[in-house]
């Protein structure tokens, strides 16, 4: 029950301050699904806003038309948990807004430890990976868990 509290609340965050939100660990393809069978609300298609999703192998694309187009692509581990969630923007400025927002989230307290990686806090064990200007899509970002032992990824995260 407190783990559909606080991803419930995530997605509110998330609809009001448009910072993405990973799925990574907290949520399973189940959740995921129902996530975007919300997200295919009339009010979002009255907006103009088309969502598909394509299930090839182990990954689910999820692909969002709008303002902006965004690609979510999510892998799941063997006990049904995300394991692997990449974002790819096509818009230059939407895709600054959304990393902006997604590194001044109070709930992961993002902190960078080298040039485009960053860790959130210890509760969620979770890297949050930036790449540029890749194949001609301005940005993309990739969240997964980290493996990291807990006092080696404390120490990174304190930057000592």
């Amino acid at each position: 029950m407190r783990t559909v509290l606080i991803i419930m609340m995530m997605y509110i965050a998330n609809a009001i301050y448009g910072q993405i939100t990973p799925y990574v660990s907290i949520s399973n393809e189940k959740q995921v699904r129902k996530d975007v069978k919300q997200y295919e609300s009339k009010q979002n298609r009255r907006n103009g806003y088309i969502v598909s999703e394509v299930k090839y192998g182990d990954t689910l694309t999820i692909k969002i038309i709008g303002i902006e187009t965004i690609v979510r692509k999510l892998t799941f581990d063997e006990s049904n948990h995300c394991d692997f969630d990449q974002i790819i923007f096509s818009c230059d400025s939407c895709a600054l807004a959304h990393v902006d927002a997604t590194l001044k989230s109070k709930e992961y307290k993002w902190k960078k430890i080298s040039e485009n990686k960053y860790l959130s806090k210890y509760f969620w064990r979770t890297e949050l990976a930036l790449t540029f200007n890749v194949q001609n899509f301005c940005s993309i970002m990739t969240f997964k868990p980290s493996m990291l032992a807990k006092e080696e990824y404390k120490k990174m995260y304190e930057g000592k």
